[in-house]
This record gives structure tokens, C-alpha cells and sequence, in this order.
């Protein structure tokens, strides 16, 4: 019966155990009395045992050739002097050392260690082991090396590093570096590199044979070589890898090596402000709320300053940490709100990248992990944080962390395949750049991006801050090329999501364009018949221009009028596109100066398909307005909007609850201008309207309509652009919070402002929420008499495509309304609706609705109201 022979022999292995230990511990006592230890005051005699016959049968020790070591905290963890033997050559090894009475009632930890001549030293695996320090000494209990009680047996592992993302972001050269597997199987070091598998080159493998007992729990790290290129001298951060030893030849799963490279120097003295939120901290050591904190110190591979090499974690040596602060002062930008501050000076020529910890001191944190470094109480070892400095400014402000979430930084790796636009002659590496920009860095800067494998697809990594995870990047790629406007991609925002950790940006094409481009000419038009017949447009001294995505959104040519219409401007350009692709652009007004908007077209681009051959676009009419004049006196101005039905521009859903309504403009805030903020919490900024049927002009209380009035000082420019936003329910945290309330419309989709000075009072038309189209301006005629009744004439032409006018007249100052209506009563655009002085006016409706939509073909009814006068008439739209 084999199970029960075993069982016998596993009895009589545990009887002669116990009997050899029972005699070597009182041989050892014997001889300890005899030469009078115990009387000797600081003497505490510990005798350690270690039973090695599972690791000399399974070839792991030989007596003959190695050493068996016992390291701890009481020897430095170091050192081949505190030697075990087995006299007797039972293999339990034992050796007896004399620890000073400082020790006594302190946890003592140590291992045992076989040191082999020409090989790394061999420790064991398991978790530190440990005894309290009693008076007058102590004998341990027998223990087998590295807690092995089964005979080892050797098999073949093969580990595998995923290698993709150190390769693409370029940190890891194949032709120079290497990546080893280090563990307790070799004595944590390893003279063997991984190789790329020879049908994935992103995959590095190493088979390697372990001894080691079956069931048995082998931890390991990655490390890279030269260890200098890399953080922490190239060792993998976190924690070890572990797998359970079976045996049998097996392969692990790929991991992605937690490598980081050393960095490289700063370019300037940097000033870094670091940041740690210590709300509900828990202490590593116990997993218990800290007390009251009295303390916060920052530690790391710069500290202590000036020699690095992180500084001392006892409370007796805080003088080797960083102090924080959280009284306002060092940094720290609110007392006592529990995010602890302090700034590190870093020179110019130090590393950027580096690890750091947080300590806390806090109420009974002298006694915990029986007071030996007791402030490391973060997290565990090898559980940093990570700093990559940014030096483009004097001052880098690291994101703020959160005391014990070691997790690294959110890390966007964005790529963009470069190689249609090599092909096609619109990129050259050699003197050009490919950048990424977003709402991440303001949209602005020179984030460039690399190519560093040879592939035509360039990368940059991005650390976001940790409490970006969850919101979305908005970015585009950007070409620069010396001496010519950058070159944005023209397709819609690139969107992603942040997470946690490391991530890859979805990879494609610059400017989604995945076809060689081909070159043809296009032709565009500007109708500038009323912009030159309100006088407006000065053909002497003003230029009109296209600018678009096809050449960078900046051109210094101008058209020129067709050489049969003085007013059609035209402009003819070679474009290099993708067949099919879509093309951006707008209208803009030179001198910029002289109109509003900086001379920019209002409302959203225009666009084409290109076809890839010569195109002629139709002509378009300039959304362009003058900069206005100077106001002759002081004007009220009466804002309306109507929010029925208003949706949010940024979830495009109906907004729920509305709380507030607000006005901003180019006038915003009132006596500074340049448009106010968006912010909820700053809404100081803006202009409050009303729906109370008492303030700021509103006529009816709860009817939708919301009202206020500005008051422009003489002198102030007439011409004005304007928005508005609401405050409901959800409002705060759509668009991750970022300028919620801009929530009308989009980026320069604005209502324009024309003030008529003639009174002290213009009430501007009403605007309808989200509906940013910008109507024809209503023109007063100049004839030498008034009229004497209400009238409205008939539209002029009729039928009409592409616009048509409308001619009325007012005997007295009168409210009047305009509006266009479908045969079923709908209304489809407002053209008036305002106070009107006596006089002839006329206004041009050009087929769009409210939203700026071209209307279908059809037969349509206007209905003029002025005073008690009303009238509805036909008209039809033919295309």
C-alpha cells in the first residue's frame, strides 16, 4: 500500500527531524552555558535551523561546493559571515548568532540564502520570515529552505513580453537593448536575453528549465538592459509576477513589461509642484484610517535634494524627506482642504522622469511595522508614483494623486498613419512635422508626433491628469511646414475616451484620407452684390478671400470680379485631395479690421465633395458683416430669446428643467467685452435674462421668451456678435464640465447684432435658441416724404430663386412682424420683428428657414403686422 508506506515515511522523517532538533538545540544550549553567554549583559543567543535535504536531493545545494547564509534585519540583510553548517551531516543546518539587548521585543525578519561560487546567490522566494526578539535568546523551529517539503523535479517555462507598445512609442530598441527574466528560480539576475518570436516580431520570448518543488508559487520580473536607459535601473515597476510551478513544461501568458525609460535632461530649471489628496488615507502597515494627520512628506529618487537615491522613511529623519504643506502657502492653493502641496527644484540637466512616494505622520504611526520605516506607509514595495516633467514651462504642476492609488497616470499614445501623405507630396519628414492637438493642450502647441520604427506612422504619448478618466479628448493632427500655415485635418474632431493606464488612440489615416491624393483646379464665387450695394464692401480698399482646410485656413490671395459681373468675385485654385473627400471653407473680409469677427465668415463652413476633376462651385453670398460704427448715442438694447423646445448643442437633447437663461457676447463682460466665461461657477461673467414679465424689458411672465437689456455707451462700435446659454437640470456635468453653459451652438456659430441708434431704445428681433442662421438685414429707404398708411407690397420677383423682396411702409413708429409660413400654417422664418420708426422699409428673403435650411420648391405665404394693420400674401419658390 503505497499511501500508507508514504504516510510512514513521512512519520519517521518528522520523528528524526524532531529528534535531530531536539539534541542540536540542546548540544547548543550546552555549550552556550558552558562558556557563560546567558550571564552576559546584551547577549540574546538565537539559534536558526534550516532543514536542506529537499534541495540537496534535488540538485539545488551541494555541501560540498555551496554556502547556506542567514540575512535579516539584524545583519543588514547582508553579508556571508553569518554561516549555517550540518556537523553531523544530517542536512539541518544550523548556526547560533548573539543579538544586543536593543533588539529585545522588536520583530527581527531575515531569510536563508545559498550562495554558490560564480552564481547569483539564491534566496528564498517566499515571504520574509520573522520572530520577536525575546530576553535572553530563543531557538527557532526547524524550516526547510524556501519552505520546500516536496522533492523538486525540473521542467522547461517560457515566458513571453508583449513588446508592441515600448516599440511603438520607441522606448525600446531592439538593436541596442534587451529585456531579461529575473526571479527566484535564478537568483533575481539573468545573463540571457529574450528574442522576438519568429512570427511575431512584437513578441519576445525565453524558455528557460526551473527546479523547483510542484505547487510551488515562483515570482519573477521583467528587467531591461542597458539598465541606465531605463527607470529604476531598468527594473519593472509594481508588484512581482507570480505563477504556480506545475511541474510540467508549460508557456505563460504574454505580459506587457511595466518598463519606463530614464527620460532625458530638462532644458531649463523646472519648478515642479507636486499634490496629494490624503482624504480618507489608509496606512499601508495596518489598512486602518490614518488619525488626525499632523504631517505629509514627499519622498523619491531625487530626494534626499541635491544627492537623490530616495531620502530616509524614519520619523526621527524627516529631515531627509520633502515637507508638504496645506495652509495656503508653498504651493498650496487652499488651507486645510486636505490636498497637501510642495514645490521640488529640479536643474536644468536633470532627469524628467522619476518615482516617488507619499508618507504620512499621523497619531500611533511611530509604533507601526514595530517602528522600522514607518512612514513608508503608502503602499507597498516597488509601488511608486511616476513623474514625466514637462519642461516647456518654468513651472510644471503634476496632476494631483491620491494617497495610497499607485495606479499610473492615464497615458494616450496617439498615432496617425503617415504614408498618403508622403506619397502624395503633402508631407515630407525631412523638413515637415506632424503635430496632435486638442482640447488637451488648449489646441495650440507643437506635441509632435515620431516615427520611430521607419513604418510611416508617427506617435506621441500623452499623461493626462488622473481625474481625466472617463472624459472624452476632442483632437486633430496638424501638419507644419516652414514658412506656410499649419495644415489641420479637415474631417470632423477626432474623439476619444480616456481610461486608466495606458492606451492607444484608434489608428488612421492623416485626415482619414486612405487614397493617393490627385490635384485639380477650383473655381469658387462671391455673389457681393449687397455687401457692395450697402456700401459695405469698398472694391479700392477691401479684398475678399477663401480660406479653407485645402490651404491651411489662411491665403494671402485675393479674388477678383468676373470680367462680365463687377459683382461676382471669383478665385481659382489647384487642390491636392483624396477623390471624394470633403472640403471646409469660409469667406474672409480684409482688412480684418474693418469687420466684424475679425473679417471671418459667421455660421458654419461651407463645404464641397471634390470629384478629382476641375470644379466650379455655385456662387455664395458672403455671411460677412462690417465691424459697424461708432454709436452716436447711449442705446438700450432689449435681447430676446425664445427656448421652446431649445435642445443642448452638446448632447443634442431637450433641455430639462430650465433654471436660467444667460447673454454673452463680444460686449460680455459689460465695460471690459471680449466675451465672458461659460462657466457655471462664474456666471458674474455674464448677463442674466428673465422670463418674469417684470425685469429686463419682458413683456410676459412664463411664455418661453427670456429678455434682458445691455446698455451700449456712445461711442461703442454698433455691430456686435452674441449667444446664449442655458442653466437645467444635468447642465453642469455635460461636456465633462468644461464651459457647460456654451451650449447653443458651436464653435463661431453666433447671432449678429446690428444697433439701430436712431432711438434710445432698439429692441432687437427675437432669436430662437439654437438657431444661429443670420436673416437678411432689414434696409430703410430714404424718400423725401413719409408714408402716410400702413402698406406691404407685393414680393418682388415672383416667382423667385434664389431670393426675393419684400417692400412696406409705416405711417408712425410701430411694432412690426414679418413672417413666412407653409400652406399648413408652419412657420418657417421670422424676417421682422421689432420696433420700427416711420419711414419705407424693405427686406430680402433668401428660401432658408430659421435654421438656416434652404426650403423646398413650393408656394408660400408671408403675413406682414404693424400697428392694427395686417396682411397676408402668396409667394413661390421655384428652383
Amino acid at each position: 500500500m503505497p499511501g500508507v508506506q508514504d504516510a510512514r515515511q513521512r512519520l519517521n522523517e518528522r520523528g528524526r527531524l524532531h529528534m535531530a532538533k531536539r539534541w542540536k538545540v540542546l548540544m547548543a544550549s550546552v555549550a552556550l552555558l558552558a562558556i557563560g553567554i546567558p550571564a552576559i549583559a546584551g547577549v540574546n543567543p538565537v539559534t536558526f535551523q534550516c532543514q536542506m535535504k529537499i534541495q540537496i536531493l534535488s540538485g539545488l545545494f551541494n555541501p560540498a561546493r555551496d554556502t547556506l547564509v542567514v540575512r535579516g534585519s539584524f545583519n543588514g540583510w547582508a553579508g556571508n559571515q553569518d554561516r549555517l553548517t550540518d556537523p553531523d551531516g544530517d542536512s539541518l543546518y544550523t548556526v547560533t548568532l548573539n543579538l544586543p539587548d536593543a533588539l529585545v521585543g522588536q520583530t527581527q525578519y531575515y531569510k536563508y540564502v545559498i550562495v554558490s561560487p560564480g552564481k547569483a546567490d539564491r534566496w528564498e522566494s517566499d515571504p520574509n520570515r520573522e520572530f520577536v526578539l525575546q530576553a535572553g535568546g530563543q531557538i527557532l523551529p526547524v524550516e526547510y529552505f524556501d519552505r520546500q517539503e516536496v522533492m523538486a523535479v525540473t521542467a522547461k517555462v517560457t515566458f513571453q513580453a508583449d513588446m508592441s507598445e515600448l516599440l511603438l512609442r520607441g522606448y525600446f530598441d531592439p538593436a541596442t537593448d534587451s529585456i531579461r527574466v529575473v526571479g527566484s528560480f535564478n537568483g533575481w539576475a539573468n545573463s540571457e536575453s529574450m528574442q522576438p518570436d519568429l512570427f511575431d516580431p512584437t513578441l519576445f520570448v525565453y524558455t528557460t528549465p526551473i527546479t523547483a518543488a510542484p505547487g510551488s508559487t515562483q515570482k519573477w520580473k521583467f528587467r531591461a538592459y542597458p539598465t541606465s536607459k531605463f527607470l529604476d535601473n531598468g527594473w519593472e515597476g509594481g508588484s512581482d509576477h507570480t505563477f504556480t510551478f506545475t511541474g510540467q513544461d508549460m508557456t505563460l501568458p504574454p505580459q506587457k513589461p511595466n518598463i519606463l525609460p530614464a527620460g532625458r535632461p530638462l532644458r531649463q530649471a523646472v519648478t515642479v509642484r507636486f499634490k496629494v489628496n490624503v482624504r480618507g488615507a489608509t496606512d499601508w502597515f495596518n489598512k486602518k484610517p490614518f488619525g488626525q494627520v499632523k504631517s505629509v512628506w514627499l519622498n523619491g529618487d531625487f530626494v534626499p535634494l541635491g544627492q537623490g537615491g530616495w531620502g530616509s522613511w524614519a520619523v526621527a529623519d524627516t529631515n531627509r524627506l520633502v515637507r508638504m504643506y496645506d495652509d495656503g502657502t508653498h504651493g498650496d492653493e487652499v488651507a486645510n482642504d486636505e490636498i497637501w502641496t510642495t514645490e521640488v527644484s529640479f536643474a536644468a540637466g536633470a532627469m524628467n522622469t522619476h518615482l516617488y512616494k507619499f508618507g504620512i505622520y499621523a497619531a500611533g504611526v511611530d509604533t507601526l511595522n514595530r517602528g522600522n520605516i514607518p512612514m513608508d506607509n503608502e503602499a507597498g514595495f516597488a509601488q511608486n508614483h511616476f513623474v514625466a516633467i514637462d519642461d516647456a514651462q518654468p513651472l510644471y504642476v503634476v496632476p494631483t494623486d491620491i494617497f495610497g492609488s499607485q495606479r499610473p497616470l492615464p497615458e494616450v499614445t496617439f498615432q496617425v498613419d503617415m504614408s498618403i501623405q508622403m506619397l502624395s507630396g503633402l508631407f515630407d519628414p525631412a523638413k515637415d512635422k506632424v503635430v496632435v492637438r486638442g482640447n488637451f493642450n488648449g489646441w495650440a502647441g507643437q506635441d509632435e508626433l515620431v516615427d520611430y520604427n521607419g513604418d510611416k506612422i508617427f506617435v506621441r504619448t500623452y499623461y493626462m491628469p488622473d481625474a481625466t478618466v472617463g472624459d472624452k479628448l476632442y483632437f486633430k493632427y496638424v501638419i507644419l511646414r516652414p514658412g506656410q500655415a499649419d495644415r489641420w485635418e479637415s474631417d470632423p474632431n477626432r474623439e476619444h475616451v480616456i481610461t486608466a493606464g495606458h492606451q492607444l488612440v484608434a489608428l488612421d489615416y492623416f485626415s482619414r484620407e486612405s487614397q493617393v491624393a490627385v490635384t485639380a483646379k477650383v473655381k469658387f464665387q462671391a455673389d457681393m452684390s449687397e455687401l457692395l450695394t450697402r456700401g459695405w464692401f469698398d472694391p479700392a480698399t477691401d479684398s475678399i478671400r477663401v480660406v479653407g482646410s485645402f490651404n491651411g485656413w489662411a491665403n494671402t490671395e485675393s479674388m477678383v470680379p468676373d470680367l462680365f459681373d463687377p459683382s461676382l468675385y471669383v478665385y481659382e485654385i489647384p487642390i491636392t485631395a483624396v477623390t471624394g473627400s470633403t472640403q471646409k471653407w469660409k469667406f474672409r473680409a480684409y482688412p480684418t479690421s474693418k469687420w466684424l469677427d475679425n473679417g471671418w465668415e459667421g455660421g458654419s463652413d461651407h463645404q464641397f465633395t471634390f470629384t478629382g476633376s476641375d470644379l466650379v462651385l455655385p456662387p455664395q453670398k458672403p455671411n460677412i458683416s462690417p465691424a459697424g460704427r461708432p454709436l452716436v448715442r447711449d442705446v438700450v438694447v432689449r435681447f430676446r430669446v425664445n427656448v421652446t423646445g431649445a435642445v443642448d448643442w452638446f448632447n443634442k437633447k431637450p433641455f430639462v428643467n430650465i433654471k436660467s437663461v444667460w447673454l454673452n457676447g463680444d460686449f460680455v463682460p459689460l465695460g471690459v467685452g471680449g466675451w465672458g466665461g461659460w462657466a457655471v461657477v462664474d456666471t458674474s461673467q455674464l448677463v442674466r435674462m428673465y422670463d418674469d414679465g417684470v425685469h429686463g424689458g419682458d413683456e410676459a411672465a412664463r411664455d418661453n421668451i427670456w429678455t434682458t437689456e445691455v446698455l451700449f455707451r456712445s461711442g461703442q462700435m454698433s455691430a456686435h456678435l452674441y449667444k446664449y446659454g442655458i442653466y437645467a437640470d444635468g447642465v453642469d456635468t455635460l461636456n465633462r464640465g468644461n464651459i457647460p453653459l456654451d451650449n447653443e451652438a458651436g464653435f463661431a456659430m453666433n447671432h449678429t447684432l446690428l444697433i439701430d441708434d436712431s432711438q434710445p431704445l432698439y429692441i432687437a428681433p427675437i432669436d430662437i435658441f439654437g438657431s444661429q442662421w443670420r436673416p437678411s438685414a432689414v434696409e430703410r429707404e430714404t424718400p423725401a416724404e413719409l408714408p402716410t398708411t400702413y402698406f406691404v407690397s407685393r414680393n418682388y420677383p415672383n416667382p423667385f430663386n434664389p431670393e426675393t423682396t419684400i417692400r412696406y411702409g409705416l405711417p408712425e413708429r410701430a411694432r412690426v412682424k414679418l413672417t413666412i409660413y407653409n400652406l399648413v400654417g408652419q412657420k418657417i422664418a421670422t424676417l421682422v420683428d421689432a420696433e420700427q420708426a416711420p419711414g419705407y422699409y424693405r427686406v430680402k428673403w433668401d428660401g432658408r428657414d430659421e435654421l438656416g435650411r434652404t426650403v423646398p420648391s413650393g408656394l408660400y405665404l408671408y403675413r406682414f403686422e404693424a400697428g392694427n394693420y395686417s396682411v397676408t400674401r402668396k409667394m413661390t419658390l421655384m428652383k
